[in-house]
């Protein structure tokens, strides 16, 4: 019986094909399962890998390239293969476009970290509603455990559409490179909590910092938390990668969380929403138009869910910033694509609603 080679590695059939009796055999040389949670969830963030002095989930990347979402490419691998074989509905990866069941081309969620500043959350809310595009602020204790927005403020951005959630601070009062434990966890998730009278939906880390392997998204998990918008789309250093388009998790997808033997494999009910455009478009006060074309244009390519990343910082301060976001609007109009524009805590909410 002669098997058809229908990928390679090196010149070397990697992947196999032929059929068997009423059905069909596919032979992979690889563990296909094991390979999207190694790329996805990454090495535990145990020691400084990438020296860059923190301990930041960069330092779980194990992909060499970031440039394609190798991991997609394995899906819609998968899925060819199986609708080539018996033709199956599966359940689409976006919601509709609209009420009359529209696929859309892509979903865009935008969102970005307050970093404790004040004087900067209405500035950059009011301007992206101005766009009409919803957004999404974490805000972030300071060192002494004290936000940059008064509980009116809170008030009045979320009637603003605007998702206000917690950015944990882990760089003050820590001798790095260190982890977080999970009373640092509490102490901070209680702070939240106590003060504005919210759980918080999806969170991420200031310098996105993140410690063991799926720990944290236990932690965070036991209080009702749903997901992290923090896997980094491009290695460290630099210290802070922007206006660069990358998939170092191998997805723009979301994905959940898995255990390890600790706690029998279980899957985590938290996700991971991944970081993919970072302050995509500009860098200081010059425009990049030509990476937010290539950036959509790969969005488009995978119909995917893409993280358009804004500090909302450089909303309020940055003239060039604003050109960026405006431009994706310009970009979406004169291409006439179809794009939902979601936030974090909205695209968390679909994805574990899809999954059940």
């Amino acid at each position: 019986i002669t098997s058809i080679p229908i990928a390679y590695f090196k010149d070397l059939p990697i992947i196999t094909f032929r059929k068997y009796y009423k059905g069909y055999a596919i032979y992979f040389g690889f563990d296909i399962s094991k390979t999207f949670w190694i790329i996805n969830q990454g090495r535990p963030v145990d020691n400084d890998y990438d020296k860059d002095g923190y301990l930041r989930n960069g330092d779980g990347i194990v992909l060499k390239s970031n440039k394609i979402p190798v991991t997609d490419e394995f899906l819609i691998f998968l899925e060819n293969v199986i609708n080539h074989i018996y033709p199956i509905p599966f359940i689409y990866h976006l919601p509709p476009f609209d009420e009359k069941y529209i696929i859309p081309d892509a979903l865009f969620f935008y969102g970005g970290d307050d970093e404790s500043t004040k004087g900067i959350h209405l500035p950059a809310a009011e301007f992206m509603k101005s766009l009409g595009l919803p957004y999404h602020i974490n805000i972030m204790p300071d060192k002494n455990f004290e936000f940059a927005i008064s509980n009116e403020e809170f008030e009045k951005l979320e009637k603003n559409n605007t998702e206000i959630s917690l950015h944990y601070n882990f760089m003050d009062n820590f001798d790095h490179p260190i982890g977080f434990s999970e009373e640092d966890i509490n102490k901070q998730t209680e702070i939240f909590i106590n003060r504005f009278k919210k759980i918080p939906v999806c969170v991420n880390t200031h310098w996105l910092r993140w410690t063991g392997w799926y720990e944290p998204a236990l932690w965070m998990e036991k209080y009702g938390i749903k997901g992290f918008n923090g896997k980094i789309h491009s290695k460290f250093p630099p210290v802070n990668p922007i206006n660069k388009i990358g998939f170092a998790f191998g997805t723009s997808f979301p994905f959940f969380y898995w255990t390890d033997y600790k706690y029998e494999n279980k899957k985590i009910e938290f996700i991971d929403l991944p970081i993919t455009f970072y302050e995509c478009g500009y860098v200081g006060e010059k425009t990049d138009f030509k990476k937010l074309e290539k950036a959509i244009s790969l969005a488009i390519k995978y119909n995917s869910i893409s993280n358009f990343f804004y500090h909302p910082i450089y909303i309020s301060k940055f003239p060039a910033c604003r050109k960026a976001i405006e431009k994706i609007i310009e970009i979406i109009k004169k291409k006439n694509l179809k794009i939902l524009h979601f936030t974090p805590d909205k695209t968390t909410k679909f994805w574990i609603e899809r999954s059940r």
